[in-house]
C-alpha cells in the first residue's frame, strides 16, 4: 500500500470517528428526550423494548468508535515510521491511546447515566 493510500485510509478513519461520535450523541440525546417526555408513561414491555434497542445500537456505536480508533493509531504509526513524515503530525502513541480509551470510558459512562436518568423518571422519589 502506498503512502498516499495509507494517508487516505487514515483520513477515512478520522471521518468514521467523527460520524460515530455524532451517532452516539444523537442516540443518547434522543433516549434522554424520550425518557423525559414519556418515560413515566411507558408500559413495562415498551420500556424493555426501548432499552434493548438503545443498548444494542449504542453498543455497536461504541465498539465501532473504539476499534476504528485502534486502527487509526496503527495506520498513524505505519505512516510515521516512513521517511519524510513528522511523527508529531499524528500525535504520540500514548496521547492517541489515552484519547481512545478515555473517550470510550466517557461514552460507556454516558450510557449508564442515561439509563439511570430513565430509571429516575420511572421511579420518582416521593416526599
Amino acid at each position: 500500500m502506498t503512502e498516499y493510500e495509507m494517508a487516505e485510509l487514515l483520513h477515512n478513519n478520522y471521518g468514521t470517528l467523527w460520524e460515530t461520535s455524532q451517532m452516539y450523541f444523537t442516540l443518547v440525546g434522543a433516549y434522554l428526550v424520550v425518557a423525559y417526555l414519556v418515560g413515566s408513561r411507558l408500559s413495562r414491555g415498551q420500556y424493555v423494548i426501548i432499552n434493548f434497542l438503545y443498548l444494542f445500537w449504542v453498543a455497536g456505536v461504541i465498539q465501532t468508535q473504539f476499534f476504528t480508533g485502534i486502527g487509526t493509531l496503527r495506520i498513524a504509526r505505519i505512516l510515521a515510521s516512513g521517511e519524510g513524515v513528522v511523527i508529531g503530525q499524528f500525535g504520540t502513541g500514548a496521547a492517541m491511546k489515552f484519547g481512545i480509551y478515555s473517550f470510550t470510558i466517557v461514552m460507556v459512562c454516558g450510557v449508564f447515566a442515561s439509563l439511570y436518568f430513565m430509571w429516575n423518571v420511572r421511579h420518582p422519589k416521593t416526599e
